[in-house]
């Protein structure tokens, strides 16, 4: 089953994930030699896909800035 955007949002889980994140990301950013290339901070989402064209955002995609 799919969650929709709205329901993903607001998941309880969402804001541990985010907490951890942030802990992950100031943990490698103490120390860079435990950066590894598998680490969640280092990867997005799947594999890119083909066909699209890229697109100039008007505004910043501040939520980017979190992903």
């Amino acid at each position: 089953e799919t969650l929709t955007l709205q329901a993903y949002k607001q998941a309880p889980w969402r804001a541990q994930y985010d907490i951890l994140m942030q802990e992950l990301l100031k943990l490698e950013a103490d120390h860079p030699d435990l950066v590894t290339e598998d680490s969640p901070s280092q990867r997005v989402g799947g594999a890119v896909l083909e066909g699209f064209a890229t697109v100039v955002h008007s505004s910043p995609m501040l939520s980017l800035d979190n992903a």
